[in-house]
């Protein structure tokens, strides 16, 4: 991912107002005023968590209120995770 200065890092479309740190994840990303509204982070990360935790049922129950942003549209945890189940992880072997 390549740091654009001014662009959300979230939907890639609005201006950032500013940059915070992910709270399941030591990054930090640029942000939007309606994707801090909607407590939206990159969908990227969100997937990148549910590997690291080691399946969707081991992510804290916190997370689960968090959306991402695909295709013009916030998504909901429950999307989130048929889109892990539907592209499985990269195997670092």
């Amino acid at each position: 991912m390549a740091f654009t200065q001014g662009i959300c890092d979230v939907c890639d479309r609005d201006r950032e107002i500013g940059v915070a740190s992910l709270p399941f994840a030591p990054m930090s990303v640029a942000f939007c005023r309606e994707c801090l509204t909607q407590r939206a982070y990159p969908l990227w990360s969100l997937l990148g968590l549910i590997d690291m935790c080691g399946g969707p049922d081991e992510v804290a129950a916190w997370v689960h209120d968090c959306k991402a942003f695909k295709a013009g549209v916030y998504i909901e945890w429950e999307a989130i995770v048929r889109l892990h189940q539907a592209e499985p992880p990269v195997s670092g072997n």
